[in-house]
């Protein structure tokens, strides 16, 4: 899915994709300062936003350093895999200071 994929379904007009985009991705920010770290699978389902497009945002988040995609935690050991990987999928949000000091 690419930019705004999701809300031309919604018939948006151009024009207020990157608007529309933008305000989530502050809203993203916003709930990632709060929280420091979440699951896509919660972050989905608290914006209500599809797995794939979320991801597309939360990486231009990862690209620009303020998040680190901690990566699928091994957490659960079964080999059958009826695990929603989603759930185990870990995203961090790291002040610049801490970005900073990893440099």
């Amino acid at each position: 899915m690419e930019k705004g994929d999701l809300l031309i379904l919604l018939d948006i007009p151009n024009s207020l994709i990157g608007e529309i985009t933008t305000m989530i991705l502050t809203e993203i920010e916003q709930y990632m300062r709060q929280r420091r770290q979440s699951t896509l699978l919660e972050l989905s389902q608290y914006f209500c936003i599809e797995q794939g497009a979320l991801r597309y945002m939360l990486n231009q988040w990862v690209r620009k350093g303020k998040m680190h995609k901690i990566g699928v935690k091994s957490e659960c050991q079964r080999t059958c895999g009826q695990c929603n990987t989603s759930e185990l999928e870990f995203y961090e949000w790291v002040d610049n200071a801490k970005v900073l000091r990893s440099s």
